[in-house]
């Protein structure tokens, strides 16, 4: 397995630590996982990452050019991976992912091409034409992606060899998978697994983790 995650705010924490200690945590805490490589356009050091509590995946940190595509930075991620079968790839702002989901994803995507955790929509959408609602758009058989999402790593590797060759128009793995003609099974998510991105989103992953019984500025 290579786990991969994108960079974010270094400086934003939650219950005393940085977001990113959190997501390394509930990564680490996956014993079938190879290592973790977090691919971030910051620099990276022990101030903004404390290291995750009983640790049982290495972790490896790619530093990116600033402006780095979510798709360069996954294929740099990659190449500098070690050899692993399959590749998971994990926004490094949703800290409230947990160990038994990413463990969930893994086995229902074992012997996929790929699999992605997602949540069934559940906003009222709209079609818009001109700035005018035209129509209501059916829910039913809509679903957001909230990551992790896992890949046979020769598929996702071939696919993002294809979009720079071939310039395609992709910017997240999803699409190019869809492009690739990578099959890809939807797994059922946690709705709690939510981008913890601003100041104003920390107050909610507060309440998520004391949830969970871990006390503030205590370790996952």
């Amino acid at each position: 397995m290579v786990p991969i995650s994108r960079g974010l705010d270094l400086d934003l924490n939650v219950a005393g630590k940085p977001v990113l200690h959190w997501t390394l945590s509930a990564l680490s805490a996956v014993a079938c996982l190879g290592e973790i490589v977090v691919a971030s356009e910051g620099m990276l050091s022990g101030r903004h990452i404390p290291p995750p509590s009983l640790p049982c995946v290495p972790v490896r940190v790619l530093t990116l050019e600033p402006g780095t595509a979510r798709l360069a930075a996954i294929q740099a991620a990659l190449a500098a991976a070690s050899p692993a079968p399959r590749a998971l790839i994990h926004d490094a702002d949703r800290p409230l992912t947990t160990p038994a989901g990413i463990e969930a994803l893994l086995r229902a995507g074992d012997g996929m091409p790929a699999a992605v955790a997602a949540v069934p929509a559940r906003n009222t959408l709209k079609r818009v034409v001109d700035r005018e609602v035209v129509e209501t758009v059916p829910r039913d058989r809509l679903y957001q992606p909230v990551t992790p999402a896992v890949f046979d790593r020769a598929l996702l590797q071939e696919a993002l060899r294809r979009s720079l060759a071939e310039a395609w128009s992709c910017v997240h793995e999803l699409q190019l998978a869809t492009m690739a003609g990578i099959p890809t099974r939807l797994v059922p998510g946690d709705p709690l697994n939510v981008p913890i991105s601003t100041l104003a989103s920390v107050p909610f992953a507060e309440l998520a983790l004391a949830g969970t019984g871990i006390p503030a500025g205590g370790t996952r």
